[in-house]
Order: structure tokens, then C-alpha cells, then sequence
């Protein structure tokens, strides 16, 4: 299930038609914190649902043209500020592929060259959905899973990011507001999980002496201003 903290109150409480008997999981908000993504399981398939929490409303948001299949899961929800577009991964075309979902249209969006015949995870969209980042394992990387940056203006993949990528993986990227700056986790020397982050200019890479532990260190996320 899903709650909902409310540190004004200091109080937990569970978010009024959001739980079923099935599984609540995946809660994202929006960039402006009046909606929050999920993902339901009730049909032994996974979909994404999204609540629109404005004046304590709780009242689901339709996402016409989303739904489209009776047998293939959706996940890993990733909204822009308000909820328009939803990058998420899927398996209905046998993936995991990561598709997009434009509300203004009630339909998917085509993103030519982004997925691979391998695994497409873990995308991060800008507040503007101008930019998504997302984890692969496709042919041509530098080994495991690597990151990439798509250009929805342009469709396109960002043809390079130096110094970005190692032979060990690199997952669950999280990305600035203006598409410069990546934070990640990356499975390095065989010493866990470390956050790092890059920055585009200048392909600059940090592994800052602060966050690194003994254990492992999962899941950044940055802040919109």
C-alpha cells in the first residue's frame, strides 16, 4: 500500500482510493507536487495509475490511450511537473522498453531510436520533458548497464557522454531540471553501490568523499529548484 507523510501534522495516513487488496508501489509526485504516479497490481499485470492530490482532492486523473493492453505490465513511472507526459517502462512489445505517454494527445508518444532489443530501464524525465535519461545493457555500451540522454526536441540520442559510463554498471539516474547534471548509482570495484554525479559540462564526473560509505548507496534523486 501507499501512505502519505504529512510533516505539517506529523502524521501518516493512507491516501483516500489509492489502496486495493492487490499492490500499491512505485509512487512518484510530480514536479509541482499536486500528483502523485503509482503503479496497481491487482490483475497480476502492473499499471500506472496517477492522483491528483490538489486541494485534497484525491481524485484519479484519466489516462486514456495508456491502458491499451489486457496482458503486459507498466512500470517505473517517471512524470514531468504536472503529470502531461509519463515516461515509464513496459513490456507489452516483450522489452523492457520505455515508452511515453502524452496526456494533451491521450496517446503514446514515438521515440525513434531509444529502445534496443535489450533491457531499457530506470528513466528520469526533466520538469519540461525536454530531456530523459534512462539505464540500457544494449550492444555497444561500455559494459553492464550504462546511462543515456534522449533529446525529446530532436528524438534523438545524445551521441556522447565522456567519461559517463564504466565496464560496471550504472542505474537509477536522476536528472537537473535543465538536463546538465546526472546523479547515479554505479557498481564500481566491487565495493557496492556508490552515488555519483556527472556533469555535462565539461564531462566532469564526482564521486564526492561525502557520500561514500562501506555499504551501498541506491536510488539519488535530485531536487527541482
Amino acid at each position: 500500500d501507499i501512505w502519505l507523510y504529512d510533516r505539517s501534522r506529523c502524521a501518516v495516513s493512507a491516501i483516500p482510493g489509492v489502496n486495493t487488496s492487490g499492490d500499491e508501489t512505485q509512487p512518484v509526485f510530480t514536479g509541482d507536487g499536486l500528483r502523485l504516479a503509482f503503479v496497481r497490481d491487482t490483475l497480476g499485470r502492473r499499471q500506472i495509475r496517477l492522483i491528483n492530490g490538489q486541494n485534497m482532492s484525491y481524485s484519479f486523473v484519466p489516462l486514456p490511450g495508456l491502458d491499451t493492453t489486457t496482458t503486459a505490465s507498466d512500470w517505473s513511472p517517471a512524470p514531468d511537473r504536472t503529470g502531461g507526459v509519463i515516461a515509464f517502462v513496459s513490456n507489452r512489445n516483450g522489452g523492457p522498453d520505455i515508452l511515453m505517454y502524452d496526456r494533451s494527445g491521450d496517446s503514446l508518444v514515438s521515440l525513434p531510436g531509444l529502445n534496443s532489443p535489450d533491457g531499457d530501464l530506470d528513466p528520469t524525465l526533466t520538469p519540461d520533458a525536454r530531456w530523459l535519461c534512462f539505464a540500457s545493457n544494449r550492444a555497444g555500451g561500455q559494459g553492464g548497464y550504462d546511462l543515456y540522454l534522449y533529446d525529446l526536441t530532436t528524438r534523438s540520442l545524445v551521441a556522447s557522454l565522456p567519461s559517463l559510463n564504466s565496464a560496471g554498471d550504472e542505474r537509477h539516474p536522476s536528472i537537473s531540471p535543465n538536463g546538465n547534471v546526472i546523479a547515479f548509482q554505479a557498481a564500481r570495484g566491487g565495493t557496492g553501490w556508490d552515488v555519483l554525479y556527472y556533469s555535462r559540462s565539461g564531462s566532469l564526473l564526482a564521486d564526492p568523499a561525502p557520500l561514500a560509505s562501506a555499504g551501498s548507496d541506491l536510488h539519488p534523486s535530485l531536487r527541482y529548484p
